[in-house]
């Protein structure tokens, strides 16, 4: 990052970067929650969703490419294994599964995670907003993206019964 860009972030930097980990983990738990509950929905209802799972984890990965790269633009470091992962998101985000084959609780534990993701979004836009405009503008994509999640997921929550 240049001169320029270090003076504007350099007072909020530290505070900004512990957030963007905890976002950063947020992301990878979820793409590691689509893809196991899309192998687990083994049965006929199971199948049609799983697609849908394994498409929003790969999704997924974008955004983590995004915040990686905007911890490390502001000197910050990325979790550097799994565990670490763990613990940060854990703050964050519910930790278990749904029974196998149950297909409606997979749906609803995911909105239960888009909803808890939107309401930390919120919450990081409020305090980048006019602080770190780069931060700010990424948090408020990462939303954009989370409130349409929801939507689509209730949509077909409601589609498959739930």
């Amino acid at each position: 990052m240049g001169e320029r860009g270090k003076e504007i972030t350099a007072e909020k930097a530290e505070k900004v970067v512990e957030s963007l980990r905890a976002m950063f983990a947020y992301e990878w738990l979820e793409i590691y929650y689509f893809l196991t509950a899309s192998w687990r929905m083994t049965d006929f209802a199971g199948k049609r969703v799983a697609k849908f799972f394994r498409e929003e984890g790969l999704q997924d990965l974008k955004s983590v490419e995004k915040i990686a790269k905007r911890i490390l633009e502001l000197g910050g470091e990325l979790p550097l294994n799994f565990d670490e992962v763990v613990s940060i998101a854990s703050q964050h985000y519910p930790h278990n599964l749904p029974e196998r084959d149950n297909t409606i609780g997979h749906l609803e534990q995911i909105l239960k995670f888009e909803r808890q993701e939107i309401a930390f979004l919120q919450s990081l836009c409020s305090e980048t907003f006019g602080k770190d405009d780069v931060s700010f503008m990424l948090f408020s994509e990462l939303l954009q993206d989370e409130v349409g999640d929801e939507h689509k997921w209730q949509q077909l929550l409601k589609k498959e019964g739930g």
